[in-house]
């Protein structure tokens, strides 16, 4: 819940309270809360799921229902159009971001250049978010891999809030042409934006293009 109070130089009483709104930046109204009658008048804005995705929230306007609501103060003195002073919005005074949307993965990638990869040789793979996340814990955080039963990326590193870099060792009998990702495994903890969404680990299977794992030996030539 988003809490947006209007301050005034004298008290103001609004004729009709109960209709009061304010029309927001994102589209969506704060409804009024309480003041009617002092210096200072509380609107309240919650948060629905569906709501847009805003960087700075704003008040565009404040509802008069074409003067039918009026404000009044102490002598009487009455307005019928009210607007916000230049320089006073919300976002001159703070930034209010309106986030409903889950973090995705956006993109899985070798970190290591494509060629041919065999016994104990590493190969790294990044995974870029869709915004800045936080995981909880790195502990059981893998990738899921086509190079053999069970196959997996691990001991992620972050190189920024946005990405993370996985590492797999291959073993002997591994084998993949090109190697591919299936899974990202969250583990056993959370990760989420700066709003507290958890991530959607959908993901559909990744080719890591040119990136080959043959740890088969060359037949022996025969005559």
């Amino acid at each position: 819940v988003v809490t947006v109070r209007m301050t005034s130089v004298a008290g103001v009483t609004i004729s009709a309270p109960s209709s009061a709104y304010l029309v927001l930046s994102n589209g969506k109204t704060a409804a009024y809360s309480s003041g009617s009658g002092t210096l200072r008048h509380s609107y309240t804005y919650t948060i629905d799921a569906a709501d847009t995705n805003t960087a700075k929230l704003n008040v565009s306007s404040i509802y008069t229902n074409n003067g039918a609501i009026t404000w009044t103060d102490s002598s009487t003195n009455t307005a019928v159009s009210v607007s916000i002073p230049s320089g006073c919005n919300l976002s001159d005074l703070r930034t209010i971001a309106v986030d409903t949307k889950a973090p995705t993965i956006s993109s899985v990638t070798s970190y290591s250049p494509a060629g041919s990869y065999t016994t104990d040789n590493t190969i790294f793979i990044k995974v870029q978010f869709s915004e800045a996340v936080t995981p909880s814990t790195y502990s059981g955080m893998t990738l899921t891999l086509n190079s053999g039963t069970t196959k997996t990326a691990s001991s992620p590193t972050v190189t920024s809030a946005y990405t993370m870099l996985f590492s797999y060792t291959v073993a002997s009998g591994d084998t993949a042409s090109p190697l591919a990702v299936s899974a990202f495994n969250p583990g056993s903890g959370t990760i989420v934006d700066g709003a507290g969404n958890s991530i959607s680990t959908t993901l559909s299977t990744t080719n890591l293009t040119g990136v080959i794992i043959d740890t088969t030996a060359p037949a022996a030539p025969t005559i």
